[in-house]
């Protein structure tokens, strides 16, 4: 649809093709300031037959709506960059999770990029900055491709974990770290080729101040957008859904043999429990991730289906919507942001790793810093000496040359 200001010439919808929330819905009040024609249509047919209270809320939930948005990517952003690269430098020490590392530690870097990526979005929109129809598919295009390979690099984990599972002794000859970047590499591939109609379905709307769909290709806008919302949301969390309910039943059949097989036979090595803790802490993160992205892309993926096939008309309605949207935004940005504290607080093993490092970086830091203290002390003693040195003889024996003469208080020297 046009939007609630279709008739005043301001669209403010969301892109179709856009679920992750990329160019969010634009206020009544931001379409105000960036357009001096958009003022509030008091006498417009957008108000008709709306009472005073009824227009008060709508512009209430507007500003609302606008407030969140300006100001929530901020705090997120903040949130994940250093938990990302926490993640990764974590990640990089835990050698014995094997190719599990590879996907979680690529997971970080590319959370990290869509946070940069949508924050530097939104600064171009707070800003009123005008989209150029090569800046717009070329936005479109890399934010989609990037959101969407995130959430699969969750389902190439969970694969990689429900093989582990399974072929427990074969997972480190079959599926190696060399192996896993491979597929990844793969992966990247097919997500920008799935994202190729964005490239060709995208033009600059509201003047400029937004990335649309072209509306002289119904038939194109209506495939991506089915293909975008699946490939982002339902299809990798039916597929989380069905292998981590797989990877439950297998762990709990594994450990029922392993209960039967010990019982009687004496205790297990200690490289045996640390194999064993080392794939659970492994199961446990991957089970953690995927069942809050579920959780937290599901609501935006529901309401993007929701307004393909419902168009209210009632302006307060829309602006209430347009509130929920908002929130789904958030959700959907936070599931890049969280992951480390959801590593930390389900994962024992990360969590002490984590605060290793830490402490070695810290104990690094001060080590540091006491040299440079005492490198500045040697260097200042050293100055001093040098100093000392190179006076004259007469100085350092204390005789006047061309001075005055202390004990007989007259000007000596050569005149």
């Amino acid at each position: 649809g046009s939007g609630a200001w279709g008739d005043l010439g301001c669209k403010s919808e969301t892109s179709p093709g856009d679920p992750s929330g990329i160019f969010s819905q634009r206020g009544l009040s931001e379409l105000v300031r960036d357009k001096p024609n958009c003022a509030r249509p008091q006498g417009s047919t957008v108000f008709k037959g709306l009472d005073t209270e009824d227009k008060e809320e709508f512009y209430q939930l507007d500003s609302v709506a606008l407030a969140f948005k300006r100001y929530y990517l901020w705090a997120i952003v903040a949130l994940g960059l250093p938990g990302n690269v926490a993640s990764l430098l974590t990640f990089l020490h835990m050698r014995s999770l094997g190719s599990c590392v590879v996907y979680v530690g690529v997971l970080a870097v590319v959370d990290s990029l869509a946070l940069l990526e949508k924050l530097f979005l939104s600064l171009m929109q707070e800003h009123g900055e005008v989209f150029t129809p090569g800046a717009c598919k070329a936005l479109i295009f890399l934010a989609n491709a990037i959101m969407m390979y995130a959430n699969w690099i969750v389902v190439a984990l969970a694969t990689e974990r429900l093989f582990a599972v399974c072929r427990p002794l074969a997972v480190s000859v079959y599926w190696t770290r060399g192996r896993a970047l491979c597929g990844l590499g793969i992966l990247l591939v097919v997500m920008l080729v799935v994202c190729v109609p964005a490239i060709v379905a995208t033009v600059p709307t509201d003047g400029g101040f937004g990335c649309g769909m072209r509306p002289d290709l119904p038939d194109l806008v209506l495939a991506w957008h089915w293909a975008n919302v699946s490939l982002y949301g339902f299809l990798p969390c039916v597929l989380l859904l069905v292998i981590n309910i797989s990877i439950i039943t297998r762990l709990r059949q594994a450990r029922n043999k392993q209960q039967q097989l010990c019982h009687g036979h004496g205790p297990v090595s200690r490289r045996g429990k640390h194999q064993t803790e080392s794939q659970r802490q492994a199961n446990v993160i991957l089970l953690v991730a995927a069942f809050v992205l579920i959780i937290l892309t599901t609501p935006r993926c529901a309401l993007v289906l929701m307004r393909h096939f419902w168009h209210p008309e009632d302006p307060v309605l829309k602006a209430r919507l347009r509130v929920i949207r908002q929130v789904t935004f958030a959700l959907s940005d936070l599931n890049h942001a969280i992951n480390f504290f959801l590593y930390f607080v389900s994962a024992k093993h990360f969590r002490s790793r984590f605060l290793d490092l830490f402490r070695s970086t810290k104990s690094r830091l001060r080590r540091l810093s006491s040299r440079e203290t005492v490198h500045h002390k040697i260097s200042d003693s050293e100055s001093c000496r040098y100093m000392m040195a190179s006076r004259p003889d007469s100085i350092r024996s204390g005789r006047n040359v061309g001075g005055w003469d202390d004990s007989k208080n007259v000007r000596t020297g050569v005149v």
